[in-house]
């Protein structure tokens, strides 16, 4: 793992609470960059913001085969190790150490760090292959390790000590953002509509939030709470079966020749038979999974580096596979997170090496928690209706990272905004739609009103609780009118008991938190439920 010394770095000046111009750090010159090419704001977005590209670099970009350096740093990149099942740099890392490349890692980090594995002299030589990885995609400006968090939104986190602090910028940040369900009251389709739009129109990937991301490495060598495996890097490697090393680093070779989404999922999908690990363990069921994560990970950062069209849309990944479920290693991960919230070192049965480090560090079950909601969120950037990563209704019912966001937070209006954003990509985006039911409307709030935190929970500062109310109410206001809009237009409602009490139960709060619109309210709901009646009754397919 690495965490080292600062180079040129690319830092957003001082925040407004959602998007901030960017500044461009050269030692201690500051230069405003208030306009941006679109390239250059997919980087700041995802913050890799740092790696600044010439036109002529993207251009000029050789493949390994045609240069001796590149070639001879790969073959020390793929070379087995003395430690940890005689594990290679490649084992752990991408296939060429882009995610490296890419981040201001002092020289003397990267030997230090390759030195229990290699020799000096290869140790020396991986340190010349960065350098050459750097040269072959025209990476001029590093990002910083400490600071720029891999694909934090809007590149950095929203001010604040608190998570209530952080949650309260977003609540300010979102108001000239979705301006008709921060303020008034949505009292007609046409107002339901409006918000829909706004909400839909919101990039996630430039969005600033409270959540803070995993850094790509955490170091102990830094300070013991830097002894982390909140962190991109496997900590168990995945080193190729004896008998398919040659089938292992080929398909690393055809992709590294030819990066496409085709080369990559071909990779991708033979992680488990052509490299050892046993996923019944769980820590190295974690490793696995971060390890698909970062080759995820590194992919979207490398098409960006060779300037194609990003893959940041509400089903980020759609059109790249053929089945349904889209593999989602970032969901993975901060559900394995979830699963272990409580678990010890032992529990998670890391080898004795690893065990002699992150130990040191806080503990197992704090590590887990930092990892738990920026991973989900993650996941969920990646597929917002959360209907195709997995078959469980938790999960597409967004049960999982919803209480994840109250019980790490708590983040209110965190969670009714990712509640309202997720029920719209599901009902209204074609390519999240995951069922083979005919789309229509499905209330999305279950999980949001579960066990009652979204009462209970709620701001404490006026101001900050007066826009999660109305944020909130107008959510539930926005709802109903679409859903009648659509029971009325197709004439059947699904899942017709639940959705019958989610619309009570918000109908009660409205009237409960903005009792001048109680008369409203119900008469909304009695017009729902009238329609509702009338409708065909179709199961609940979640």
């Amino acid at each position: 793992m690495f965490s080292g010394s600062r180079r040129l770095i690319f830092s957003p000046r001082r925040f407004d609470p959602i998007r901030s111009p960017c500044t461009l750090s050269v030692g201690i010159q500051r230069l405003a960059l208030p306009m941006l090419s679109r390239r250059f704001q997919l980087l700041c977005a995802t913050t890799l913001a740092g790696l600044l590209l010439s036109s002529a670099s993207v251009a000029s970009a050789v493949s390994l085969a045609g240069d001796q350096a590149l070639r001879e740093g790969l073959k020390l990149w793929r070379k087995p190790g003395a430690i940890n099942d005689h594990a290679a740099c490649a084992n752990c890392h991408s296939p060429d150490g882009i995610e490296i490349a890419a981040y201001g890692f002092s020289d003397e980090t990267i030997r230090r760090r390759a030195a229990p594995h290699l020799s000096m002299s290869d140790s020396n030589g991986v340190v010349h292959f960065i350098h050459s990885v750097r040269a072959k995609y025209g990476i001029k400006r590093l990002l910083d390790p400490m600071e720029d968090r891999v694909f934090q939104p809007g590149g950095r986190v929203l001010p604040g000590k608190a998570p209530l602090d952080r949650d309260g910028a977003l609540a300010q940040g979102l108001a000239p953002l979705v301006p008709t369900l921060s303020k008034g009251r949505i009292g007609s389709l046409a107002d339901a509509l409006r918000a829909k739009n706004e909400l839909l129109k919101i990039d996630l990937w430039s969005l600033r939030i409270g959540l803070e991301f995993n850094r790509l490495s955490e170091d102990g060598f830094h300070g013991k709470e830097h002894a982390s495996i909140a962190n991109w890097f496997a900590d168990t490697p995945r080193v190729p079966r004896e008998a398919s090393s040659a089938a292992w680093y080929g398909l690393h070779d055809r992709y590294l020749a030819d990066p496409t989404d085709a080369n990559f999922w071909a990779l991708y999908n033979r992680v488990v038979d052509l490299t050892k690990g046993n996923l019944f363990i769980p820590g190295e069921l974690l490793s696995f999974e971060k390890y698909r994560a970062l080759l995820l990970g590194q992919h979207l950062m490398r098409r960006a580096l060779l300037g194609k069209p990003p893959r940041r849309g509400p089903v980020a990944l759609a059109g790249t596979v053929s089945q349904r479920l889209i593999p989602n290693p970032m969901w993975s991960v901060g559900d394995f997170a979830r699963q272990y919230e409580d678990a010890d070192f032992g529990v998670l049965q890391f080898p004795k090496e690893v065990l002699a480090k992150k130990s040191l560090g806080p503990p197992a079950a704090e590590q887990l928690k930092t990892m738990r909601a920026p991973w989900l969120w993650l996941g969920w950037m990646m597929d917002q209706g959360l209907q195709r990563i997995n078959n469980e209704r938790a999960t597409k019912r967004g049960e999982y990272v919803m209480n994840a966001l109250w019980n790490d937070g708590p983040y209110p209006v965190h969670n009714i905004f990712m509640a309202s954003r997720a029920e719209l990509v599901h009902c209204f985006v074609p390519e999240a739609w995951g069922s083979g039911f005919q789309r229509h409307f499905v209330l999305g709030y279950g999980a949001f009103r579960r066990s009652g935190f979204y009462v209970s929970m709620e701001p404490k500062s006026p101001e900050h609780r007066r826009l999660y109310r109305t944020i909130v109410a107008n959510a539930f206001r926005m709802s109903t009118y679409l859903l009648l809009e659509d029971v009325r237009r197709l004439g059947a409602i699904w899942g017709a008991e639940v959705q019958v009490s989610q619309l009570k139960e918000m109908a009660a709060y409205i009237a409960r938190f903005d009792p001048e619109d109680k008369a409203q309210a119900n008469e909304l709901l009695a017009t729902t439920l009238l329609a509702i009646r009338g409708a065909k009754q179709i199961p609940d397919e979640r």
